[in-house]
């Protein structure tokens, strides 16, 4: 069986905290909800791809925490 190789950064000292924060205070996962009032006719398709590019320009919208076996942290 091959081995799983897995890349990552180190949590900076603010990620840190909160994710410690987190832990202690929710033991559960952090969402940021947003929402806007749109007044007129609405074309889904054109939000859906309008999202889909603002995420993938900005990499903290798209950024996931894993914490492997034996980590106290995730990367």
């Amino acid at each position: 069986m091959q081995e799983e190789i897995t890349a990552g950064f180190w949590l900076s000292p603010q990620q840190k905290f909160v994710w410690n924060f987190e832990q202690q205070a929710f033991a559960a996962s952090s969402r940021a909800l947003g929402m806007i009032s749109v007044s007129g006719t609405l074309d889904p398709e054109r939000l859906e791809a309008a999202l889909k590019t603002l995420v993938s320009r900005h990499e903290s919208l798209h950024t996931i925490f894993r914490r492997q076996a034996g980590m106290k942290l995730p990367f």
